[in-house]
């Protein structure tokens, strides 16, 4: 089994989705149910490793 970090920018990103969403629809409860179902896709990528992207780095 992997081990899943979610690092502080990825964290600011899900802030600012949910921020986006209430500023854009008024709506706390999706924005939060929103951020919960991407953090627990992030955080399922820990047993299904191979639903994840290869990232590639342009040098």
């Amino acid at each position: 089994m992997f081990r899943i970090r979610i690092t502080e920018s990825a964290r600011q990103d899900l802030f600012e989705i949910a921020s986006f969403v209430v500023e854009d629809r008024d709506r706390n409860e999706t924005a939060l149910t929103c951020v919960d179902q991407l953090e627990y896709a992030i955080l399922s990528l820990k047993t299904l490793l191979e639903r994840g992207a290869i990232r590639i780095t342009k040098c």
